[in-house]
C-alpha cells in the first residue's frame, strides 16, 4: 500500500513537470482504498515527522535541489525506523470553535529529552517571572498562521512515541495567552488515541463538548500571593499603603475569586482560602510544597494579569485592588464584539437598516480564518463603528443594535 502510494505521488508529479520537494496527500477509507486530495508544492508541516524516522534532512535536500544537485540517496536506499508524532502549538482557543487568539508571549520555554525535538519561532527565555514584567518575549499578531511551534516525539513504536509527546507536551511553558496545550494533551491521553482507533471524525465523536478541566485554581491563588508578597514583603502593592501590623494577615484578591490571606510564618506562610488554611514554602525555586506536597510551578505576570502553570493546567488570575478606583460602566446594551483579532472583510448591512435574528452583519479575517459576525436578536442597526478593511482587536464592539 505504501509502495502503490508512493507512485501514484510520484505520477502526480511527474503529470504537472515539478521538480522539488513536495507532499502528495490522500485519504484512506477502512478497505484500503485511498483517495487523492491535495499536493504541496513545498516542504510539508509534518516534515520533522519524515526526518525522525528515515534520518534525513529535507529541507537540506530541498537547498541541493534547488541549486541544480540531484539527490544523493535512491528510493531503496531509503529506510524507515521507528515511530515519530508530532503536535502542532497554536495560539487559539478549542472551546471556542478553535478561534485564533493573539497577544504578547510572556514566558515560553520549551520541552527537552530523550527522543524530542522542537520547531519553533520563539523566543527562549525560562527567568522568573519577575524578569518578564515590562518586556514581553514575543507577540502573536495577526498577520501569521497562529501555529507557534511543533512538538514531536520519535520513540522505537508508536506506544513509546506518545508517551514521550505526553511527558513533552506536560513540560512545555507557554504563558500569556489562550493556547492549545491542555487539548493536546487530553486527545494524546484518549483511550481511543491510544489504541489508534483514528478516523476523520474522531474529534466530533470524543472531543465536541470539550472545556477543558482547567487548572488548580486554589494552588495558582497560593503561588500567586507568595510571589506578591516575595517582591514586596511589607508593601500592600494592591492599596498602596505601608502596613505596621506585620502579625496580621495580609489581604490579596483577585477577580471572581475568593479573597487569600497570608500570614508569614517561621519557613513559609499560613495562607487562608475561604474556609480552609494552607501551609506552603518555596523549594528549589520551581516548586511549591503546600501542605506536604510538592507542585511544579511556572509564574509570568504583566501589570495585574499573572498567568500559572499548575500540573493540571494553567490558570488566569486578575489581582484587584484593595482600593478600586470607581469607574463608569460601560454601554454594552444591544452591542455585538469581535470573538477575535483581525481585518474585516467586508461590512453586510447599514445604519437603520432592519435586521433578524442570525442575520450576517459583518465579516472578519485573521490567520487565514473567515468568521461572520450575526444579530443575536431582531432590531435595527444603530451604529456601525468600523469600515471594509480596518483592523479590530478581540472584543472591540463592531455594531450596535437596537430594538
Amino acid at each position: 500500500l505504501r509502495a502503490e502510494m508512493g507512485a501514484t505521488a510520484v505520477s502526480a508529479a511527474r503529470a504537472v513537470h515539478y521538480t522539488n520537494a513536495g507532499t502528495v496527500e490522500f485519504m484512506l477509507d477502512s478497505n484500503g482504498r485511498y483517495y487523492f486530495l491535495e499536493m504541496n508544492t513545498r516542504i510539508q508541516v509534518e516534515h520533522p515527522v519524515t526526518e525522525m524516522v528515515t534520518g534525513l534532512d529535507l529541507v537540506e535536500w530541498q537547498i541541493r535541489v534547488a541549486e541544480g544537485e540531484r539527490l544523493p540517496i535512491t528510493q531503496e536506499e531509503v529506510t524507515l525506523t521507528g515511530h515519530a508524532i508530532e503536535a502542532r502549538v497554536y495560539a487559539e482557543n478549542p472551546a471556542n470553535d478553535f478561534l485564533p487568539v493573539t497577544g504578547d508571549v510572556w514566558l515560553w520555554s520549551a520541552p527537552s529529552g530523550e527522543g524530542v525535538r522542537v520547531d519553533s519561532g520563539l523566543n527562549e527565555l525560562t527567568q522568573r517571572c519577575r524578569d518578564t514584567e515590562k518586556n514581553a518575549q514575543d507577540r502573536i499578531s495577526i498577520y501569521y498562521d497562529p501555529m507557534v511551534a511543533k512538538v514531536i516525539a520519535y520513540g522505537a513504536d508508536r506506544k513509546t512515541a506518545v508517551r514521550r509527546l505526553q511527558y513533552a507536551l506536560s513540560q512545555t511553558k507557554l504563558l500569556g495567552l489562550t493556547t492549545n496545550l491542555a487539548y493536546l494533551q487530553d486527545v494524546l491521553r484518549h483511550e481511543a488515541f491510544v489504541r489508534g482507533e483514528l478516523h476523520t471524525g474522531f474529534l466530533a465523536d470524543h472531543f465536541a463538548e470539550w472545556q477543558g478541566n482547567g487548572g488548580d485554581v486554589v494552588l495558582a491563588l497560593i503561588a500567586v500571593t507568595i510571589a506578591q508578597y516575595e517582591q514586596e514583603p511589607q508593601l500592600d502593592s494592591n492599596a498602596g499603603y505601608w502596613r505596621n501590623s506585620p502579625n496580621r494577615p495580609l489581604i490579596y484578591k483577585y477577580a471572581n475569586q475568593p479573597d487569600v490571606f497570608l500570614t508569614p510564618v517561621t519557613g513559609g506562610w499560613s495562607l487562608v482560602i475561604g474556609e480552609k488554611e494552607y501551609s506552603a514554602f518555596i523549594y528549589q525555586q520551581s516548586s511549591l510544597v503546600v501542605d506536604g506536597r510538592c507542585q511544579p510551578i511556572t509564574l509570568a505576570h504583566h501589570e495585574s494579569t499573572w498567568w500559572v502553570q499548575t500540573p493540571s493546567g494553567v490558570v488566569t488570575l486578575e489581582n484587584v485592588p484593595l482600593l478600586p478606583k470607581p469607574e463608569a460602566m460601560a454601554a454594552s446594551g444591544g452591542s455585538l464584539r469581535a470573538p477575535m483579532p483581525g481585518v474585516v472583510l467586508a461590512v453586510l448591512v447599514k445604519v437603520g437598516q432592519a435586521v433578524t435574528k442570525g442575520q450576517p452583519l459583518m465579516k472578519l479575517e485573521a490567520m487565514k480564518m473567515e468568521h461572520t459576525i450575526r444579530s443575536g436578536a431582531d432590531g435595527v442597526v444603530a451604529e456601525i463603528y468600523f469600515a471594509d478593511g480596518e483592523q479590530v482587536e478581540a472584543d472591540a464592539q463592531l455594531l450596535k443594535i437596537e430594538n
